[in-house]
């Protein structure tokens, strides 16, 4: 399954993300459920046992059986809880398919005014990134490059913010890594969309306006020219990604 914070791979039974810390809600929720199931499953023992001491020992025999059986459902409950991946976005993903075409409109409303960050909120909010309700085409390359950008922008942010916190600094790596990923990603939708060759159109010139914003962005968060960050972009991500930690501690 994967992270809701850094989209990255992460297990079922572990309780935090490892590449960014973020929570896993659906191993807390399997923990939870744990905890309930065998407080249940106790107390149904005590209880089977007091009445046991009461029948004979037939009935004693039938009792061990009893708690068997139970013991056997709680640890079906236990199984279908760990392994069933809840879907706590249906009712969204119902919600961005009941309202398509009002939706796609407001869709386009962001874009024309340039909040590309309000256009992922959106997205996410109904459920619509991932859907493929025809109303929705028109958005299906600016999705993943708005995404993206979406990220760097909370990357950056994050970085900057808390870079004057003591704590935070040994979570540094684990974003600025996080942000190179994203910048690639970004640049990569970016470049793919240009070479195709197809006719310029207002989803490519929104494109094109996130990658300006985004080099505004670093220049002004990472203290760099034109020059310096033209020399940025044509790092491979780990060099990046020393770049800016560099940036970063010198500023501390």
């Amino acid at each position: 399954m994967k992270c809701k914070k850094c989209g990255r791979q992460v297990g079922p039974e572990e309780l935090k993300c490892p590449h960014c810390g973020a929570d896993n809600e659906f191993a807390l929720q399997h923990k939870q459920n744990m905890e309930g199931f065998e407080e249940k499953f106790e107390a149904t023992e005590k209880e089977v046992a007091k009445s046991a001491k009461k029948i004979s020992a037939i009935g004693t025999k039938a009792i061990v059986l009893v708690i068997l059986l139970v013991g056997s459902i709680v640890l079906y409950m236990i199984a279908e809880a760990n392994y069933k991946d809840p879907d706590t976005n249906a009712a969204k993903r119902r919600d961005g398919e009941q309202h398509a075409a009002e939706y796609a409109a407001q869709l386009d409303v962001l874009l024309q005014n340039g909040d590309y960050m309000g256009f992922v909120d959106f997205l996410y909010a109904h459920g619509i990134m991932d859907s493929s309700n025809k109303e929705y085409e028109r958005f299906r390359n600016i999705r993943y490059g708005a995404l993206t950008y979406h990220r760097c922008i909370q990357e950056m942010e994050e970085i900057i913010y808390h870079s004057t916190d003591p704590d935070y600094w040994d979570s540094l790596d684990s974003d600025i890594s996080i942000f190179c990923m994203y910048l690639e990603g970004f640049y990569d939708t970016s470049n793919s969309n240009a070479e195709t060759g197809e006719k310029k159109d207002k989803y490519q010139a929104y494109m094109e306006d996130m990658r300006e914003e985004l080099k505004i962005a670093m220049k002004l968060y990472f203290s760099m020219d034109d020059e310096e960050l033209e020399e940025f972009l044509n790092m491979k991500r780990g060099q990046q990604a020393v770049k800016i930690e560099e940036v970063i501690r010198s500023e501390k």
